[in-house]
C-alpha cells in the first residue's frame, strides 16, 4: 500500500486491502490494553522479559500511531489514484469511440446499403457465368 497501483486489478486489490486493514483498526486496538495488562502482572511477579521484547511493548504505541498514519495516507493516494484511473480509463474510452465515428464514415452510408454485385463479378469468374 505505500506504492500507487499501476493497474486496475492492483487498485481494487488495494482498495479492499485498506478497507479491511481500516476496518480493523477496533479490533486490533483492543488486544493492547490486555497485552499491557499481562506485562505489568508479569512485571508485578518480576518475570524476567527480553530486552528486545520490553523494547517492542515500548514502541507499540508509536508504531501503532505510524501504522495509522500510514492508513491515512494511503487513502488519500488510493482515492487520487482511482480518480486519476477513473479519468484514463474516460480518455481511452472518447478515443476509442472516435476512433468507431472515423471507421464508421470511412464507407458512405449509400455504398453501405447498395446492394453487393454477384460473386463472380467479385472474383473475376463473368465469363463461366
Amino acid at each position: 500500500m505505500s506504492r500507487p497501483p499501476q493497474t486496475l486489478d492492483e487498485l481494487g486489490d488495494s482498495l479492499n486491502l485498506w478497507e479491511q486493514l481500516n476496518n480493523d483498526q477496533p479490533n486490533i486496538e483492543a488486544k493492547f490494553h490486555p497485552l499491557y495488562d499481562q506485562f505489568a502482572i508479569m512485571e508485578k511477579y518480576e518475570v524476567a522479559i527480553p530486552e528486545d521484547v520490553q523494547q517492542m511493548l515500548n514502541d507499540l504505541s508509536g508504531e501503532w500511531v505510524n501504522f495509522q498514519q500510514t492508513l491515512i495516507d494511503a487513502d488519500a493516494m488510493l482515492k487520487k489514484n482511482k480518480a486519476s484511473q477513473i479519468f484514463f480509463s474516460l480518455i481511452y474510452l472518447r478515443d476509442v469511440v472516435q476512433s468507431f465515428g472515423k471507421i464508421r464514415y470511412l464507407v458512405s452510408v449509400q455504398d453501405s446499403l447498395a446492394p453487393l454485385p454477384p460473386l463472380s463479378i467479385l472474383y473475376g469468374f463473368s465469363h463461366f457465368m
